[in-house]
């Protein structure tokens, strides 16, 4: 007899399948309603699109890649506020700037330690090839900038 153990991976691979699955339905509905409306010479965003990229399609490529520039941005902030959620044990606030992935962390109890267990997040993201064209940033604070950090930055943990 076989035991199969649910481990935190395994938690986190389903949410990617769910989140993907979700969106791949979405995507579908959109397909199928917007063949609806171009058979009844309707339009629809996608649509839009369509006839753009079949008019233009070098303007196309470009719309494409800020499409999914934008697309990967937000889920590598979803993941890293996924991580920060991991280490709360150690953070007592994170702020995010509004247009890149930078984040000014505020942790419970200063120290290097402490800073290098998050940090060996960041240095295994800057391993990866895309980093360079998608930078990311963590910053440590002080408790006392936290006031200024509520007026100037978004809250996302703490």
């Amino acid at each position: 007899m076989t035991t199969k153990i649910k481990n935190k991976s395994n938690t986190e691979r389903d949410q990617i399948l769910n989140q993907l699955e979700t969106f791949v339905q979405f995507l579908s509905h959109d397909i199928q309603t917007s063949k609806i409306l171009s058979e009844n010479e309707m339009t629809n965003d996608l649509i839009k699109i369509i006839d753009e990229s079949i008019k233009q399609p070098l303007n196309a490529v470009f719309t494409t890649f800020e499409l999914l520039d934008g697309q990967i941005r937000n889920l590598l902030s979803k993941y890293v506020l996924n991580f920060f959620e991991t280490h709360k044990d150690l953070i007592y606030k994170v702020y995010a700037s509004s247009n890149e992935l930078h984040f000014t962390i505020i942790l419970k109890k200063e120290n290097s330690s402490n800073r290098m267990k998050l940090l060996e997040f960041l240095m295994m993201y800057n391993q990866i090839s895309f980093s360079e064209k998608i930078p990311m940033w963590f910053q440590f604070a002080p408790k006392e900038m936290e006031e200024l950090l509520n007026k100037e930055s978004n809250l996302i943990l703490g």
